[in-house]
């Protein structure tokens, strides 16, 4: 059997940093946030899922189990990035189904059930995607957006930094152009209409930021903010209906 060398040691995970960091201090670039422990588990999974269960290779199968099991423990473990935090709910019923289905692929494995076993990894399969739909973004330049929007909300306009405030709305009015320019993959078609109107006005909302931002009024710059973060809202809304607000 092909065994599969995780090259990363496992404990090490990505942390998304803060603004308070020296990273974020010294020119952070907010890069979309990552979920790396996804990236290794699919390692294991691809075997798994595209050369052990197609041939159904058993012995394989179960030489794989101690693997998933790791993952699966170190997935129950993982923290999200802070920028994901409004997703930790669905993140952790997703955790709850991967466990479940790493429990009924060692169940089948210990019973030498065959039929079972290939059903769990199956099951399995499914679960981790499910897993990796959560924290995959809709849409990537909303994802980029909202990395600067983060910051912004969440550190600089509290601590009243406005220094750091005004270099990053000019980034993120940047951004709200790109996302004003992105085209919708198909499976988003369907609410184009909606998602051009909302974006625009997202855009507008940001431009009007950084006029605020040149200012000295800080006050006014919460507001703009504030509206900033509505309108946001407003356009994850429309591409997610079950979005968690934060």
């Amino acid at each position: 059997m092909r065994r599969i060398i995780i090259a990363s040691a496992l404990a090490v995970m990505f942390v998304a940093l803060g603004p308070g960091s020296a990273q974020a201090q010294d020119g952070e670039e907010y890069a979309p946030p990552k979920v790396a422990i996804l990236d290794e588990f699919h390692e294991v999974i691809y075997v798994l899922w595209h050369q052990a269960w197609p041939s159904k290779d058993y012995q394989e199968m179960k030489e794989l189990l101690p693997q998933v099991q790791e993952f699966v423990e170190k997935i129950e473990a993982y923290e999200l990035p802070h920028q994901l935090h409004e997703k930790e709910g669905k993140w952790r019923e997703a955790v709850a189904g991967l466990r479940q289905a790493a429990e009924d692929y060692k169940k089948a494995a210990a019973e030498d059930n065959d039929k079972a076993l290939l059903n769990a990894v199956e099951d399995l399969h499914a679960q981790f995607e499910a897993l990796t739909r959560v924290v995959r973004p809709k849409l990537r330049e909303l994802e980029e957006f909202h990395t600067v929007l983060y910051y912004i909300y969440h550190y600089y306009m509290p601590e009243k930094n406005v220094e750091k405030l005004r270099s990053a709305s000019l980034k993120l009015a940047e951004r709200a152009q790109t996302l004003v320019d992105a085209s919708l993959p198909r499976r988003l078609k369907d609410v184009e209409k909606e998602f051009r109107s909302a974006a625009g006005s997202l855009k507008q909302a940001a431009d009007d930021l950084v006029k605020v931002a040149a200012g000295d009024d800080v006050a006014k710059m919460d507001e703009a903010v504030e509206t900033v973060h509505s309108r946001y809202e407003e356009v994850v809304s429309v591409l997610d209906p079950e979005h968690d607000s934060h």
